[in-house]
């Protein structure tokens, strides 16, 4: 059990959640039909908590130096809970009243009448809070007190320490080009310059960069750091301005007095005045107190920094601020090294890595997101706890348009308030007994008894991770439960029946619970439902995929057990198409023997074409030969991730090269694709056909066992930004790669032995993992080509030959029982370190020449009996223990 919280930090919020549901049932006539208790005393405790409503934000300012008031709050804390109790259970009654018959309204009526008078504690509850209440008069407390930002948290400055920044030189030369021009309105000496962002963009950092700039610091007599933050207070502002002039406190609160002193300060001289993080603000409020800037030079500047247009527009129109976009994935990455600490010399580098730039990247490019993550892996290398990071939850929370990561909106916005709401949210579940104290919300138990469906104000449950079987019938008459956390937990087979009843549940998290046979019947009757996790398709109508109509689920949705929709009529009623929240979707057929009507399959699939929102999308073990079309339209312009995987029967590939932000695609398992043609670049219906693949970074073709063509329309320039190209078990796969790859940077090819490389231009190409053995799967690391077990050697030695990467440093072949032939011409000019380890048939026809190559290794290379050398003026390292083998330095090379 958790202890009481402290005071009344949360009561503010927690009164305004009660007052919340009060409404909702004093507007329902269900409660409040014919029940006279109920219309009594409802309406007393609504005007209690009115009353006592616009004093809580003071008295918990107060209650720090005052203990009385910290008593009462704790009073009022107690009085609160037996009030939300109140509403609880007489919202329970009649849910339950419902649950038995929705059309037996007037027993609802004298259920809940019945159950008020049964008990004089209903009215002992109302009363009591009343008398809590009426004891505020003693406190002297003020109503709707708005707590002090700045007291909550640090003020800017504008010190800063530009190593820490990335990203920003372009826009930091352009505000400086700003401030340094010669510009003034003929009405003001001053021009405004806003800076205007989302919070936690870089605004304040942006500013502090240009303000401590060598040119800028030349340039003006006077410069001026304020933040102002939620205090634009004009006496507050002025103040601050000529203390900051003055390097000393000014502590006059004579308005009329502290503008005729900045005036008199300012008169002459040329000035910068950075108003840093402005919330709000009326015109005539900024408009007097910029009155005694009028008095500067000409070229003078205020650098405004808001997240709000409206601020901004004051001064300028909004087509004239400087809006500071996102950090590039690059920029973000490089923020994220330097918080993170995280160095290439670490063992699980490359791990890390990997799960890293996925946590940058769903940060969005926000520097305050990136560098608040990275703040707190600092120093932390276990690679579980990244892993945790990446998938929590709060990456799918709902969020607005313009709206940063939604677990970190508290750094953009009231510290204080955010903590506040915080804390209630928390506070759902009280115990039985009079003490009152919190019950502990995230609480994981391994067994249920049916006890549970006693606990009437339960809102959360967690369940997650235990190996807990069944839960009981029991658990569905938790009518006020929100909350139902069920995730992994991999011995779970069934959910109870009467999952229905659970009116109130707004999150039901199954993911990783793969055991679950099917849903339970009725899910649709859930309307509140948004975090659903996944859903397993039953073999009846009610609990078939139809029940998903209704519901308007959230973040990631996975669909297990397609195979159980008959009809692409069924599929149709679950509404995919409107369903705009989701942002990641699973489609997943299981795998098995029967005989399908691929026609049929197609239709289904058709049917269950998501919303154009979607970003990621997977589907699994498709039994249909074709995909329908809308999965190659570009109206899906969000989709950046795309995975097909286990389709069998596929034939042909969709139109995925249309898809206009598509970054990576997996295809793997398509067993029955033989060929890569036109379609998968363009849709044959078509006009207009844009750069195919044009935004596409990660390609990877797996366990392709049928696939023996790969073709590329000459004309078609495809894949423009691909970086890394990834083709594992391709055992039939003959031909050339795509021709041009201009970005390509990282090249992996495992068990595809028929595969040519001879044609591939890729300028940019520095890693390259060519590999033919099963048990050897080792990736070269970044600037190394590794060879191993595969007899495709002569062919990658030709195409670096071809491509000469400019940034290769290491060689390393190992296991390759096929003739190999090198000389000097094989070898990219920046190598620097060369490893041939046990292979029979290596030779070397002419004397070796190379500039940068440092180290030579060789091993278990029966075949070499002499080792020409040339020209090697970096050589400082040569390894050889097979005895046998001869070194031949050539004549005009030797020292």
């Amino acid at each position: 059990m958790a202890t009481k919280l402290d005071g009344g930090a949360y009561l503010s919020s927690f009164v305004d959640a009660i007052l919340d549901n009060l409404s909702s049932m004093l507007e329902d006539d269900s409660i409040l039909h014919g029940n006279h208790s109920a219309l009594e005393l409802l309406p007393r405790l609504e005007s209690s908590l009115y009353d006592v409503r616009p004093v809580l934000d003071d008295a918990e300012n107060k209650q720090f130096t005052d203990k009385r008031v910290k008593n009462w709050l704790t009073d009022l804390q107690d009085a609160l809970y037996f009030a939300d109790d109140l509403l609880d259970e007489l919202s329970t009654k009649t849910a339950t009243a419902i649950a038995r018959d929705p059309g037996m309204s007037s027993y609802c009526s004298s259920v809940v009448d019945s159950y008020v008078e049964s008990s004089g504690d209903k009215e002992n509850i109302v009363q009591r809070l009343e008398s809590v209440v009426a004891r505020k008069k003693y406190f002297r407390l003020r109503e709707s007190v708005e707590v002090d930002m700045l007291s909550w948290r640090t003020p800017s400055t504008s010190l800063v320490v530009s190593s820490d920044i990335f990203g920003r030189d372009k826009d930091k030369e352009e505000i400086i080009k700003l401030l340094l021009a010669d510009t003034c309105h003929a009405e003001s000496p001053f021009t405004v310059i806003p800076i205007w962002g989302m919070g936690g963009i870089g605004k304040t950092t942006l500013a502090q960069l240009v303000y401590s700039d060598p040119k800028v610091v030349e340039n003006f007599d006077i410069r001026v750091w304020v933040c102002v933050a939620e205090n634009s207070d004009p006496v507050h502002v002025t103040r601050t301005i000529i203390g900051a002039i003055d390097s000393c406190p000014f502590c006059i609160d004579n308005f009329d007095v502290l503008q005729t002193n900045l005036k008199y300060k300012l008169m002459g001289k040329t000035f910068l005045v950075v108003l840093d993080d402005v919330w709000h603000g009326g015109r005539d409020t900024w408009e007097n107190l910029l009155k005694p800037f009028q008095y500067g030079n000409n070229g003078s500047k205020i650098l405004l920094t808001t997240r709000s247009e409206k601020v901004g527009s004051m001064f300028l129109a909004a087509s004239q601020h400087y809006r500071l976009g996102l950090l590039s994935d690059k920029d973000c990455w490089s923020l994220f090294v330097k918080h993170s600490s995280i160095s290439t010399n670490l063992e699980q580098y490359a791990t890390l890595e990997q799960i890293g730039r996925k946590i940058v990247d769903k940060c969005k490019g926000l520097p305050l997101a990136v560098k608040t993550l990275g703040g707190l892996l600092r120093n932390k290398f276990d690679i579980e706890v990244w892993e945790k990071i990446l998938e929590s939850e709060i990456w799918e929370l709902p969020q607005d348009e313009n709206e940063i990561v939604p677990a970190l909106r508290n750094l953009a916005t009231n510290a204080w308030s955010t903590a506040k709401l915080a804390i209630c949210l928390l506070i759902g579940i009280k115990s039985q007994d009079s003490q009152r104290p919190a019950m502990e919300q995230y609480c994981k138990i391994r067994s249920l008894s049916d006890s549970i469906g006693e606990l009437l104000h339960l809102r959360y449950l967690n369940f997650s991770e235990t190996p807990i079987v069944t839960l009981p019938e029991s658990l569905c008459k938790l009518y006020n439960l929100q909350t139902l956390k069920l995730r992994d937990c991999n011995s779970l087979e069934m959910l109870p029946s009467r999952m229905q009843d659970l009116v109130n549940l707004r999150h039901l998290d199954i993911r990783g619970t793969h055991h679950l046979k099917e849903m339970p019947k009725g899910m649709s009757k859930l309307k509140h439902l948004n975090l659903l996790g996944c859903y397993v398709v039953g073999e009846h109508e009610e609990n078939g995929i139809r029940e998903l109509g209704p519901i308007d689920v959230h973040g990631s949705f996975y669909i297990f057990k397609l195979e159980n929709v008959n009809s692409s009529s069924e599929a149709l009623e679950a509404k995919m198409g409107n369903k705009k929240h989701i942002n990641i979707l699973l489609l997943a057929w299981r795998s098995d023997g029967d005989t399908v009507d691929v026609e049929t399959e197609r239709d289904i699939l058709k049917e269950l074409r998501p919303h154009q929102n979607l970003k990621e999308l997977s589907i699994e073990r498709y039994r249909g030969e074709i995909f329908p079309d809308w999965l190659g339209l570009s109206c899906y312009s969000n989709i950046t991730k795309l995975k097909m995987f286990g389709c069998k029967n596929c034939r042909q590939l969709p139109s995925l090269g249309q898809l206009p932000s598509l970054q990576h695609l997996e295809i793997a398992a398509l067993h029955g694709l033989e060929r890569i043609g036109e379609e998968f670049y363009k849709s044959c219906e078509s006009c207009h056909v844009g750069t195919p693949f044009r935004s596409l970074e990660y390609l990877n073709f797996c366990h392709m066992k049928g696939w023996r063509e790969w073709h590329t329309p000459d004309k078609l320039d495809a894949f423009p930004k691909l970086k890394t190209l990834s083709m594992h078990y391709c055992p039939v796969l003959s031909g050339d790669l795509p021709a041009r790859l201009p970005a390509l940077k990282q090249l992996e090819i495992n068990l595809c032995e028929e595969l040519a490389y001879s044609l591939l231009k890729a300028p940019k190409l520095h890693t390259i993992t060519v590999n033919g053995w099963l048990d050897s799967l080792t990736r070269a690391a970044p600037h190394e080509v590794r060879i191993d077990h595969t007899k495709q050697v002569q062919s990658v030695l030709e195409l670096l030959r071809h491509v000469q990467p400019p940034c290769l440093q290491r060689l390393k072949i190992d296991s390759c029982w096929s003739a190999i032939t090198l000389s000097g011409d094989y070898l990219p000019p920046s190598l620097q370190y060369l490893v041939i380890k046990n292979c029979s048939e290596l030779t070397f026809p002419e004397p070796l020449e190379h500039q940068l190559l440092t180290e030579i290794h060789l091993y278990n290379c029966d075949s070499v009996t002499s080792l020409p050398l040339g020209a090697l003026p970096n050589l400082k390292k040569l390894a050889t223990p097979n005895s046998r083998i001869v070194l031949e330095r050539n004549a005009s090379h030797r020292a």
